[in-house]
């Protein structure tokens, strides 16, 4: 749980909910560095989005949109997409529908043709 203080001693609690998604879809671009320290940016349209059991579904139904990934950075490895190519991953929405990848669970599944 979270809280907030509000004014006249008033406190508000939020739950946070844990929440996972597996989704497949198409690079439209990719940015090594974004607004997120140690996270690179992936811009996708969404073509599948499976349930992880146990977790949460909170990206049920964009199939079809276009989302924004904050991606890990992994010691060590510099990460090469290019728009078009078809990718993996697993999400977790997260307050301001910003979504983030697990760690180590991006895996591009075909290449496009240079």
């Amino acid at each position: 749980m979270s809280t907030r203080c509000w004014p006249r001693g008033m406190t508000l609690m939020v739950q946070i909910q844990e929440n996972w998604a597996d989704v497949r879809g198409q690079v439209l671009s990719w940015r090594q560095q974004s607004d997120v320290l140690h996270h690179g940016l992936l811009e996708l349209t969404v073509t599948h989005v499976q349930a992880v059991e146990g977790f949460a579904n909170l990206s049920r139904g964009i199939e079809g949109s276009t989302i924004r990934v904050y991606v890990p950075a992994e010691p060590g490895q510099a990460r090469e997409l290019a728009a078009g190519d078809l990718v993996s991953c697993r999400i977790r929405k997260t307050q301001h529908a910003r979504y983030f990848s697990r760690p180590g669970r991006l895996e591009v599944l075909r290449l496009t043709d240079t």
